[in-house]
């Protein structure tokens, strides 16, 4: 077994060699811990250094980068050496604060700190530091461009929406509570067409009495009419409430049965 050395000699020779890497470590544990161990694993962090700090350009480098990070991240015991030695949380978050508008890029590193922090509960994310707090007003934004927005938006945005409220379970939340508003507001976008799916069958005038005076509860709506992120966005949202508290709600203003009504509560009703 030869490691492949990245050669940084030229950009075509940087390309090859990357490429060449990424396909040497994908499904392969013994290629992977020889690359944790060689000298190339310094190179890679140096790459990504120079392509956040904007002395090396290259769309292409980052996202072979990020493409060999995230198989790394699949292999536990790959985990301790990147988080310790390599200050790995810190150099993800700085890569989505430099490369927030790329959603490839963003969804590639939330997937990586998805993959870690649900492995090893041990890891937390600093989002209290000067790049931890920048990652999570990036975060914050990208929830809240749906406030004035619609499914189409939301649709737009899938990719995005799924990788956020996959990892967000697994930060810590009581460093979250900004992102309640915005997570409440896309849940009752989302929800919506399985909402009007349900009105269509039962008129809006008898909807509340047919359900409770009824055996029987309405039939749930197709799935289809959910977008993919339904279930990792409820979890976020019981994790994100799971650590505030009823009179941290009043301040901010929100009341959760204000935002979902009765609709919701039928809908929830059809559903279970």
């Amino acid at each position: 077994m030869t490691m492949v050395q990245v050669d940084v000699s030229t950009d075509q020779a940087l390309h090859n060699t990357l490429k060449e890497l990424r396909l040497s470590i994908i499904g392969d544990e013994e290629e992977k811990l020889a690359l944790l161990k060689s000298s190339s694993m310094d190179t890679l962090f140096i790459l990504l250094d120079q392509l956040v700090s904007g002395s090396r350009d290259g769309s292409t480098t980052l996202q072979n980068l990020l493409i060999i990070f995230y198989s790394l991240s699949r292999l536990p015991e790959a985990l301790p050496p990147l988080v310790s030695q390599y200050n790995f949380f810190t150099a993800l978050i700085r890569v989505a604060n430099k490369f927030k508008d790329d959603d490839a890029v963003l969804v590639s590193v939330l997937d990586i700190l998805s993959n870690i922090l649900s492995t090893r509960k041990d890891f937390n994310l600093d989002l209290m530091s000067s790049d931890g707090i920048l990652f999570n007003h990036l975060v914050f934004e990208r929830l809240s461009q749906a406030l004035e927005s619609d499914q189409v938006w939301i649709t737009k945005q899938s990719k995005v929406l799924l990788s956020i409220f996959s990892l967000i379970p697994h930060l810590n939340s009581s460093d979250m509570k900004n992102l309640i508003p915005p997570t409440l507001n896309i849940l009752d976008i989302s929800l919506q067409k399985a909402l009007d799916s349900l009105l269509v069958s039962y008129p809006r005038g008898k909807i509340y009495t047919e359900c409770f005076d009824n055996v029987y509860v309405p039939q749930p709506p197709k799935m289809l009419l959910f977008p993919k992120f339904t279930a990792p966005m409820l979890f976020s949202m019981a994790h994100l409430l799971a650590y505030d508290s009823d009179s941290d709600l009043r301040l901010s203003g929100l009341k959760v049965d204000s935002v979902l009504g009765k609709d919701h509560y039928f809908l929830s009703l059809a559903l279970c």
